[in-house]
């Protein structure tokens, strides 16, 4: 049997669930949802599926029954077992229970005996006792027995009939009275919970009502710490008064000032030290310079008399010259004359002749000429003796024992490479010394520059100082840190305001006093009506009411 048939989403239910007993009725008027129940038990009882009729007709009426967009969801819940049919056999019954004759039969299933069994009992066919008695009858009998028969039968059908009748009234009478009677008893128990639930509902009550009063105090206590905390932020704010302009512009150019004066003071002692360092540095090369210079100084003057004794008095080679003549060009050239004499006396000293004598005289004088050349003989002078004692002088006056030349020339290059060595020596000290000497202007420059700088950092935070104990602080951090604090306190302040507006307008004060003395009123009623009673959570009283509430609703 069907115990119980719910809608979660079905036409015009949602949500909804029907109770089934041995005999459930649906009573109502057109477009109630009588037709809708029922399609929801065929939808469930019988599978309704593929294309045909029912299943389009109950999409087309509540929907696609899966997927994820299912218009129509239901279930039905059975006592014992589960029951099932086809649904060509559920419309079929359901019409011949409303007296529709014409039904679909289905060649799957023995409809005539569920017919039968639906509207008999015992299964006895009355077309078969029909038969069997007009057989006996006709047997047994004559006519008139059978008319007599036909007469009785049908008066025993029309008793019978009555009798049912009179059964079911009887059956409904005392079902009613049953009925009537299990109503009462529990109509007599919904009075008795009745009266313990209102009793309950009145007692929850009393304690919502009590903690919403208590509630309440806290909130009065709540606006009136909020008054306490304005007015000792205002009060605040009037000690703060001069730090409500904020000049941290002002603030942030004298720290930038005096910021860069001490980044330039920095950056200037960096650049004297290392001119410092530099000109140390340089002092020492000079010193070494200088003993080197001193040991060299006291040889230089006679070393420069020496080189004068060897260019004066060093024993010199003679050069002798004598003229030397080509006998073969001679020989030559008085060919080349007697030639052009014999050939100009040949031809009478003609012009052609005296051409001939011309040309021979003019060769015979280039080939001369050619002829002459100039040797030179070199005479040398014994220089080893004054080589010796130059050498010797030398080792005198260097002091260098081990020092020898093989020539007077060797001799006298080594004495012009020392004294080339003394005099570029000598000049690199004269410019390690105007080095020095530049280098000790420009700290001297520096030190005036650095001290200028110090003196504009000294009158830079001379301002900023007299600018705090304007503002009676006594450093930057410290105005900013007041200037934050004023700041702050007036966001504390406009916020406590904002929370105000609230209780303001809800008590209806024109003003923070007014709401202070009406708070503090209310507040003092309150203690003494929940004097003992402590504030429970909001969630734990949003419980208490909603207990209440499901109470009142039953």
């Amino acid at each position: 049997m069907i115990k119980k048939l719910t809608l979660t989403r079905f036409g015009m239910f949602a949500d909804r669930v029907f109770d089934f007993s041995r005999v459930t009725v649906f009573l109502g008027k057109n477009e109630k949802g009588k037709t809708t129940i029922f399609d929801a038990i065929l939808d469930n009882l019988c599978d309704v599926g593929g294309n045909s009729e029912p299943a389009r007709m109950l999409k087309n009426r509540y929907g696609a029954k899966s997927g994820k967009k299912a218009e129509r969801i239901s279930s039905l819940e059975f006592d014992h077992e589960t029951l099932e049919f086809s649904v060509e056999e559920f419309l079929s019954l359901y019409a011949v229970k409303s007296g529709v004759m014409t039904i679909s039969m289905d060649g799957k299933s023995d409809w005539v005996s569920k017919i039968q069994a639906a509207l008999f009992t015992g299964g006895i066919d009355p077309k078969s006792i029909k038969e069997m008695l007009e057989k006996e009858a006709s047997e047994k009998g004559s006519l008139a027995h059978m008319i007599q028969m036909r007469r009785k039968t049908g008066e025993r059908a029309e008793k019978e009939a009555l009798l049912k009748t009179a059964r079911e009234e009887r059956r409904s009478i005392l079902t009613s009275q049953e009925e009537l009677e299990k109503r009462s008893k529990e109509l007599q128990q919904l009075r008795s919970s009745i009266g313990s639930r209102e009793a309950d509902l009145k007692r929850i009550s009393d304690v919502v009502a009590t903690h919403e009063r208590v509630q309440k105090k806290v909130e009065l206590y709540e606006i009136l710490k909020k008054l306490a905390k304005r007015k000792e932020l205002s009060e605040r704010l009037v000690t703060l008064a001069e730090y409500q302009e904020d000049r941290s512009g002002e603030a942030k150019e004298y720290n930038d000032a005096i910021a860069k004066s001490l980044e330039e003071v920095v950056s200037l002692k960096a650049k004297a030290k290392t001119l410092r360092d530099e000109c140390l540095r340089r002092e020492g090369e000079a010193l070494v310079q200088k003993s080197q210079l001193e040991s060299q100084a006291r040889i230089a003057y006679p070393l420069k008399g020496l080189l004068e004794h060897i260019d004066r008095d060093c024993p010199r080679s003679v050069i002798r010259q004598t003229t030397v003549w080509n006998r073969a060009l001679i020989a030559v050239s008085a060919v080349l004359a007697v030639t052009g004499i014999g050939g100009a006396a040949a031809l009478g000293f003609s012009k052609v002749g005296l051409a001939i004598l011309a040309a021979g005289i003019i060769a015979s004088a280039v080939i001369a000429f050619l002829a002459r050349s100039t040797a030179e003989t070199e005479e040398s002078a014994d220089a080893g003796a004054f080589l010796k004692k130059v050498v010797r002088q030398w080792r005198d006056l260097s002091g260098d024992a081990s020092f020898d030349a093989a020539t007077v020339g060797e001799l006298k290059g080594s004495l012009i490479r020392f004294e080339e060595s003394y005099r570029q020596r000598n000049e690199s000290y004269n410019h390690l010394e105007k080095q020095i000497e530049d280098t000790r202007k420009n700290i001297n420059a520096i030190a005036g520059e650095l001290e200028e700088k110090e003196a504009i950092k000294s009158r830079r935070e001379d301002a900023l100082r007299q600018w705090l104990r304007s503002l009676n602080v006594e450093s930057l951090e410290k105005y900013m840190k007041m200037l934050n604090d004023c700041s702050t306190t007036k966001q504390k302040l406009d916020l406590i305001d904002e929370d105000l507006q609230k209780p303001l307008t809800e008590y209806s004060c024109d003003d923070k006093e007014a709401l202070k003395v009406k708070a503090e009123a209310m507040a003092a009623a309150l203690e003494k009506e929940t004097a003992g009673v402590l504030p429970i959570p909001e969630t734990e009283l949003a419980g208490i009411r909603q207990q209440a509430a499901a109470i009142g609703t039953e």
